[in-house]
């Protein structure tokens, strides 16, 4: 999908790529993911600051939460094969 602020498609650096892959094809009903913090800021805005962690904010249809955080949150067989997982972010201020 392009990107909608430069109009190109963003390059996802790996091993972010092959985890978000991962996630694509154990996926059975379309899914909406908003992400931030590192994540975004390194594939964004490039970054350098590392992290494990995709944070997510808000996830369409919201019900998928456990379904994902069972195949790609901390401790699941994704986390335990990229060594990067999807965490739950409940408490921010997003502007």
């Amino acid at each position: 999908m392009p990107n909608k602020l430069w109009g190109a498609e963003p390059q996802v650096s790996e091993p972010w790529l092959s985890f978000l892959q991962a996630i694509d094809r154990q996926l059975t009903i379309t899914t909406t993911m908003i992400c931030m913090g590192g994540f975004v800021m390194n594939q964004c805005y490039g970054n350098p600051r590392s992290t494990v962690d995709i944070d997510t904010c808000g996830l369409e249809p919201a019900a998928q939460f456990k379904y994902l955080d069972s195949i790609a949150g901390q401790g699941s067989p994704l986390h335990r094969r990229y060594r990067v997982y999807l965490q739950r972010v409940t408490v921010a201020t997003i502007p």
